[in-house]
């Protein structure tokens, strides 16, 4: 390809200096001809008349000539044009190749394989770089690095490069071929040549006086998971290599270390498919008995079912780790391990939460730990984290399934304190549950220091502290008993981004307060929620904000965006269908389409309360509906708060609070009370917080219904200290300062 666009360069070059000849051969003779420049001496016979009379073919070569003077400048200007656009496809030929070089990419799970089964295999995806968060230069890099390319599969041979960089003065141990009965199995990629030890706890033990025999030696397996590691410790020690535990399907009853450079691996696991067919795989294994399930079971006098000891490398391939019923126990506990690979486990049963990480991973490509193909299944929690907590740690979670989980905070997954981003891409979380021992009676009038430390949070995922990217992720069916039914945000930012249709879903989640998304944020530390693609639909609160809440130091922000059939049903405070926000908290969107929400109150669509928002074009809000108050469209007022009174002129908490509509098309949307359309300023006979409103195109408020009572006000209202500002029928720009 590099070499056809050399040619087409070339003869760029040349069309251009052929250009350049015939215009300066044919205009040079013009200027002199129609006297546009002094004649010099001695030429004063050369005019336009003696040219064309002299010459053979008269004005037919003039204008031939001057012609195709510019007729090669215009193919000169065409061809550039198709070399640029040649060269654009070459550039994005050159791209898929490389994507398509390496089969193991694997698709999107469609509902198929969410359900275990394998219907074919969906077109594969990339994920483009992720949004702008405006954060400072080292932070974006460090997201930068995050969203590199990176196969998760081919994770342990990359690890075996960079050890063999990192220590180059250590002596490779001369290779020992494997045996021809280990041909057609999988390794994980980079291990091919890695020593393996065999384990088979069906088989009766067999002495051996010289370890080193079984190597290698599928004849020879070991008959104890815990002598096979310790044994694959020992070889690693010697050789200086990794080493690899080939573990026949069978019950394990052991509490397992993993030390450096091991890996525990399933002899059964499907080899040349995909990640999201070895998940299906997994998910086929409900019985112990199943074929090729290697399943490790709990002692019960143990806490944890593997426990990762700290090293450079190790990892967990095809397991199934079950807890005993009744007994406090962790599936999975990692402790400072730079690079761990778990791929396609399952963690069902642990009461003390399904897997642990701590302290694990560093801010380098290929240093981190990743999950992939994973199955956690029935786990509870005490504290965070049902399915998985991470604390401090550099994780990636891929093409992975959390279902049935259940803490007080992240009832699938907890993130905490995290200095660098969680990724969680191309997975499914559904029916967790974030519970709470005492919620709280008024959740929406929560002071922001009680944020901190409330439960209840993040029915799918709670993020406290730090960052979080999620990728073409679908929350079903999530609870949380106070906010945030799918993912919350406390003190945290969280970067939701769909590539597609129906690869990004928020769907029938519920909460008090966020039925599906929440972010809370207080004076000394923010709060971010930004979606982009992102469809938040049939979710409920039971108070405010059916789809998504927004309160105090914390900012929503949408971006081509959908949200459909949210449900605010408080009987007293069902406030804001679609998004609610409140106390100082942001709404910022662009492309967002709000759809067919309802509120038991007021603002079917958006409720904005003693808060900021700002829609720009390509926004709409259509057929929502504000049973009993006013704002069937959206809801924009302020009120009086005494504990928002004393948080103003910290850091993050502005004056005027602002309303921004430029150019959104707000129509067919119905309201209880008046204005089914825009519903802005305050609901009192005085003065409260001021509010600033511009609305840049009103006439596109229309075909809106209000109450009956207020039939002459359909579309806009805007009133202050009991003063009606502005009604229907203003035209051109609506801009008031009210104070």
């Amino acid at each position: 390809m590099g070499a056809v666009t050399a040619r087409y360069k070339k003869w760029q070059r040349r069309c251009w200096a052929g250009s350049v000849i015939m215009m300066a051969a044919t205009i040079g003779p013009l200027i002199y001809c129609f006297g546009w420049w002094p004649v010099p001496a001695g030429m004063d016979g050369l005019t336009l008349s003696y040219c064309v009379d002299t010459h053979l073919l008269r004005y037919p070569a003039l204008f031939f000539a001057s012609s195709m003077a510019f007729l090669m400048g215009a193919v000169v200007m065409v061809n550039r044009q198709g070399i640029a656009e040649k060269e654009e496809e070459a550039l994005e030929r050159r791209i898929k190749q490389a994507s398509g070089r390496d089969s193991r990419r694997t698709p999107m799970l469609d509902r198929a394989a969410m359900r275990g089964r394998t219907v074919g295999v969906p077109d594969e995806i990339e994920v483009e770089e992720g949004l702008d968060l405006d954060l400072d230069d080292k932070t974006k890099s460090q997201i930068a690095r995050e969203e590199a390319a990176e196969d998760p599969d081919s994770l342990m041979a990359f690890l075996q490069e960079e050890q063999k960089i990192r220590s180059p003065t250590v002596e490779e141990s001369p290779k020992t071929a494997r045996r021809p009965e280990s041909e057609g199995f999988y390794f994980p990629p980079g291990m091919e040549d890695a020593p393996v030890l065999y384990l088979d706890g069906g088989v009766e033990p067999t002495e051996v006086v010289d370890s080193s025999k079984r190597i290698n030696n599928p004849d020879l397996p070991h008959t104890e998971i815990d002598e096979a590691i310790r044994h694959a410790f020992q070889v690693v020690m010697e050789r200086q290599e990794p080493v690899i535990v080939r573990v026949m399907p069978g019950v394990y009853q052991a509490s397992v270390e993993i030390p450096d450079r091991v890996t525990v691996l399933n002899h059964r696991i499907p080899t040349h498919v995909t990640v999201d067919q070895r998940l299906s795989w997994l998910r086929e294994q409900n019985e112990v008995d199943h074929p090729d399930r290697v399943t490790i079971l709990t002692p019960s006098d143990a806490n944890f079912a593997v426990r990762i000891l700290p090293g450079q490398k190790q990892g967990l391939f095809g397991c199934y780790l079950v807890g005993r019923k009744g007994v406090a126990q962790t599936g999975l506990k990692a402790h400072k391990s730079v690079a761990l690979a778990v791929v396609h486990c399952a963690f069902e049963g642990f009461s003390r939460g399904g897997a642990l990480v701590e302290e694990c991973g560093e801010d380098l490509p290929g240093r981190k730990v990743v999950f992939v193909g994973c199955l956690w299944k029935g786990n509870a929690s005490r504290v965070e984290g049902g399915g998985l907590t991470v604390r401090e740690s550099v994780v990636k979670i891929e093409a992975s399934i959390f279902d049935s989980n259940t803490a007080p905070m992240g009832g699938a997954i907890a993130v905490i304190d995290t200095e660098k981003p969680v990724t969680l891409e191309r997975s499914l979380l559904q029916r967790n549950r974030a519970l709470c021992e005492r919620e709280p009676r008024d959740v929406v009038n929560l002071d922001m220091m009680q944020w901190r430390t409330v439960t209840g949070l993040g029915g799918g995922l709670v993020a406290k502290g730090g960052l979080v990217r999620i990728v073409d992720s679908i929350f079903d069916g999530n609870d949380a008993a106070v906010g945030g039914g799918a993912v919350a945000a406390v003190g945290a930012r969280v970067v939701i981004k769909s590539t597609g249709e129906g690869r990004g879903v928020c769907s029938e989640n519920r909460a008090d307060v966020g039925g599906g998304l929440l972010a809370v944020g207080w004076p000394e530390q923010a709060a971010m929620i930004r979606c982009k693609g992102l469809e938040v639909v049939h979710n409920l609160a039971k108070t405010s904000g059916g789809g998504a809440a927004g309160v105090g130091r914390a900012i929503l922000h949408f971006e081509d965006a959908l949200l459909r059939a949210n449900r605010a049903s408080g009987s007293r405070n069902g406030v804001g269908g679609g998004v609610f926000v409140w106390r100082g908290a942001r709404l910022q969107a662009r492309g967002l389409s709000v759809v067919a929400n309802q509120a038991n109150t007021r603002g079917g669509g958006i409720a904005v309360m003693n808060a900021h928002i700002k829609l720009e074009e390509g926004c709409t809000v259509n057929r929502n509906r504000a049973d009993s108050g006013g704002g069937g469209g959206l809801l924009v007022v302020t009120l009086p708060d005494g504990h928002l009174e004393r948080l103003v002129g910290q850091a993050g908490f502005s004056l005027p609070f602002k309303c921004v509509l430029d150019g959104v098309r707000v129509s067919q949307n119905k309201a209880g009370g008046p204005a089914g359309g825009f519903d802005g300023g305050n609901q009192i006979a005085s003065a409260t917080f001021p509010l600033s409103v511009m609305i840049r195109r009103p006439d596109w408020i229309s075909e809106n219904q209000g109450s009956k009572d207020q039939a002459g006000v359909q579309d806009i209202r805007v009133q202050w200290a009991g003063a009606v500002k502005v009604e229907d029928g203003v035209r051109g720009r609506v801009r008031l300062a009210l104070q």
